[in-house]
């Protein structure tokens, strides 16, 4: 199965970033040899300010 967004314009990547924190959904960091990190557009939610340690997934 296939899904398919339709929105009236083409929102940009920040748009689509805050209505996803929004939701409730949080950044997922990838395991790297220098330790874990947020990879991609959604690095940018810990650019404003420092997070401190990434929390561990439950």
């Amino acid at each position: 199965m296939t899904a398919v967004a339709v929105w009236p314009v083409q929102p940009s990547p920040r748009a689509m970033l805050d209505a996803r924190l929004a939701r409730g959904w949080r950044p997922t960091p990838s395991g790297l040899k220098s330790g874990p990190a947020v990879l991609g557009y959604a690095a940018c939610v810990f650019e404003a300010h420092d997070p401190g340690p990434v929390p561990e997934e439950p």
